[in-house]
């Protein structure tokens, strides 16, 4: 993906390599294998190249990091899990539209399962 900024998809990308808390979840209680969804997404968007400069980041993942930050409390505090989640409540990325398709999944139906889950174990966002 060569479009002059870092995306959703470009954070999307790296986050679903990390063995986080979430990534097993969605493979564990929704069928979401992490490799095959990182895959078709790669295979969707194409190829990017590589630049030595620092790109902006989309108006869409301001947006989304936003929202993790606000659910974390702190920007220290966002981690993988918040960003995915953010993501998931955005609803109009590739990312979920790739969730939606492919694995025909009803976004708000895991972003509300995730959500209840970590609340009912104590978690919650913070």
């Amino acid at each position: 993906m060569n479009d002059g900024h870092v995306g959703v998809e470009h954070v999307f990308l790296a986050t679903v390599s990390v063995e986080g808390e979430f990534v097993k979840w969605l493979e564990q209680r929704w069928g979401v294998f992490p490799v095959r969804l990182r895959d078709l997404l790669k295979a969707a968007i194409g190829k990017g190249v590589g630049t030595d400069h620092l790109m902006p980041y989309s108006m869409r993942l301001k947006q989304i990091l936003d929202r993790a930050t606000e659910l974390a409390g702190a920007p220290e505090k966002v981690s993988v899990e918040l960003i995915f989640f953010a993501i998931l409540t955005e609803g109009k990325s590739i990312p979920v539209k790739m969730l939606k398709e492919e694995f025909r999944l009803d976004i708000g139906e895991v972003a509300k399962s995730w959500a209840a889950e970590r609340c009912n174990a104590g978690r919650g966002f913070r």
